[in-house]
């Protein structure tokens, strides 16, 4: 990979857009939803829009005097570790990645998604569509998310094997530690309600 410099310009960022990297900024903008107002602006050095929503809020916030009641944003804000400093007071109107590409393809979950795996919060385990259970099994500190399998044995011996997972060790699911969150924001956009502001 081609190292990247830029002895002009030097505060600014390496940005990736149409299968193209150029020297950049993003610009960040909040817009009163009532009067289309533009309510804060400004440009900044990061090479995309993930992680910046919640610091757009809090300057939302200075300029506005108040914190709003309601936030809405496309995909490209979305970040779990940042979405987990905002204020819980405000509803945040959000799609994941994959519920934008399951309405772009219009796809119906899979028997195997990860959605029809049950997780059985008591005992910290998944129970997939064949009732077997996946205890933790370890935890990735980059991604902030745990992993879970159930025996080697059962995968390999499951009726589903190939159509499941076709992966010798067996399934794996992966639980972020801002789960819970994930959850909360998915059903705030598939409501009637977070629909009817994400349209905005």
């Amino acid at each position: 990979q081609t190292p990247f410099y830029n002895t002009t310009d030097p505060q600014c960022a390496k940005i990736h857009k149409s299968n193209k990297t150029t020297a950049g900024y993003t610009v960040q903008m909040s817009v009163d939803g009532k009067h289309g107002l533009i309510v804060h602006a400004e440009s900044t050095n990061a090479p995309n829009d993930a992680g910046q929503l919640n610091d757009q809020i809090k300057k939302a916030k200075d300029v506005l005097g108040k914190s709003p009641d309601t936030v809405v944003s496309d995909t490209g804000y979305y970040s779990l570790p940042d979405l987990s400093k905002v204020d819980a007071a405000i509803a945040v109107v959000i799609p994941t990645q994959k519920q934008v590409l399951k309405e772009r393809q219009k796809d119906k979950p899979t028997p195997f998604d990860k959605e029809q795996f049950i997780y059985d919060e008591t005992s910290d385990q998944y129970i997939c569509p064949e009732g077997r259970r996946f205890n933790r099994a370890g935890f990735d500190k980059d991604k902030q998310q745990y992993y879970y399998r159930t025996k080697k044995k059962n995968c390999l011996s499951c009726r589903h094997f190939g159509v499941c997972t076709k992966s010798p060790k067996g399934r794996t699911i992966k639980r972020s530690i801002h789960e819970k969150l994930k959850e909360q924001l998915e059903q705030i956009y598939d409501s009637p309600q977070g629909q009817e502001i994400y349209a905005l």
